[in-house]
């Protein structure tokens, strides 16, 4: 995998089609692609003018390489105390802030305590990887603003073939462990399903 990192220029931004699903009036993403690999992932084509592919000369529509931001948790510490507007965040629509290259420089666990050390924002997380059980800690302090999510997009059954589909992300048993223990600490927690 070659992981190149960039430097974005949004840390917290309006998400339209979000907001129209009613999921989150606001988005962060720590990077343009993200490490998991995932055969179906159609974040190159949603993003395939950004600038950060021509700057890393990548082909947005291929895989074997990340586009991380390490520097995303001070921009999104800084728009999480001067935006007015302060609702849902999702953390991440486009790439996961839980991927390998995102695990390297702690970016989902920082760009979680920038914003809800900010007052009156709430998130939602949605994740492939089960290392986001090492936030329940920080989930469990702002229970009340966290809602953290799991994609299940298989059986547990279907593991052999889902890890030739995903990677780079966590098993589907993995991730149905990191729910349960969200349950037992009676968090608010929810699965993605196709």
């Amino acid at each position: 995998m070659r992981v190149h990192a960039t430097t974005l220029s949004a840390g917290i931004s309006r998400t339209k089609e979000f907001e129209k699903k009613n999921l989150a009036q606001f988005a962060m993403n720590v990077g343009a692609k993200c490490g998991h690999g995932c055969l179906y992932c159609s974040t190159g084509a949603l993003l395939r003018m950004h600038r950060s592919f021509r700057a890393v000369g990548e082909n947005p529509l291929e895989s074997g390489y990340a586009i991380v931001d390490p520097d995303t948790p001070q921009r999104v510490a800084r728009d999480a105390a001067a935006m007015r507007s302060r609702d849902f965040v999702q953390l991440c629509t486009t790439v996961d802030a839980w991927s390998p290259e995102a695990q390297e420089h702690d970016l989902g666990r920082r760009c979680l305590e920038a914003v809800l050390s900010q007052s009156s924002w709430t998130m939602r997380i949605l994740t492939k990887n089960a290392t986001v059980k090492r936030e329940l800690d920080i989930i469990e302090r702002y229970s009340d603003r966290v809602l953290v999510g799991l994609s299940l997009p298989a059986a547990v059954d279907k593991s052999r073939i889902m890890s030739a589909v995903e990677p780079n992300a966590s098993s589907n048993a993995e991730r149905m462990l990191v729910l349960e223990e969200a349950h037992r600490r009676s968090l608010r927690s929810y699965d993605c399903r196709p």
